[in-house]
């Protein structure tokens, strides 16, 4: 490991970048959802190009126990005492194209403050079609819940069609639930979408 000075191997512009994002004032224009912007604009670009996208997701649990005082992080999981671990819930998803080819690496955090302010949305059109977002505004209507317009809203509404109980300070829905939500949800939509074709055809 070397110090930045170093590794950018006497390139001023990059050391002066570099100090400038690190020194940024509080007021700064630099800050994660600016940073991310332009990233989301390029990967939603490519999507859209794409005809079939796979999300590859997996997740795992970033122990931070020696690290109590840092922000955004939850209690996920207890030990034989019942203490909290003082952790974070990392989902990655890794959008590729059908030959293969990465299109986005997104991850997201499960934490007290995750879901901040500061936390990029991605709209739920990024992983739904209209018919499935159709379908889940309709439940999240009828279970009280916010409009899922983002797609950390909508996930877990469709997990709740897989039998998960999306209760305060539940932990996310786990494979099995998400997996059968998604079942229960494509049905749905194709439902819908034979409703409103025969619509049409009435006119």
């Amino acid at each position: 490991m070397v110090s930045f000075p170093r590794a950018a191997e006497g390139n001023l512009a990059l050391v002066r970048g570099h100090y400038r994002l690190i020194d940024k004032p509080a007021q700064s224009a630099v800050t994660v959802e600016n940073i991310l912007a332009p990233r989301r604009e390029r990967t939603l670009r490519r999507v859209r190009g794409q005809e079939t996208v796979l999300l590859v997701q997996d997740g795992t649990d970033l122990n931070f126990a020696e690290h109590s005082a840092g922000k955004g992080m939850g209690l996920i999981g207890k030990n034989q005492h019942s203490e909290g671990s003082v952790e974070l819930h990392m989902h990655p998803t890794l959008a590729i194209s059908e030959d293969g080819l990465p299109l986005a690496d997104c991850s997201a955090l499960d934490g007290d403050d995750a879901a901040g302010p500061q936390t990029p949305e991605v709209p739920a059109a990024f992983l739904f079609t209209e018919i499935e977002l159709m379908v889940l505004r309709d439940l999240a209507r009828d279970r009280k819940l916010p409009t899922p317009d983002s797609v950390r809203q909508a996930v877990p509404t469709m997990a709740m069609m897989g039998g998960y109980l999306n209760r305060k300070g539940a932990p996310p829905p786990g494979h099995q639930k998400l997996w059968e939500g998604h079942i229960d949800l494509a049905a749905e939509a194709r439902c819908y979408g034979r409703i409103l074709r025969m619509g049409e055809h009435s006119w």
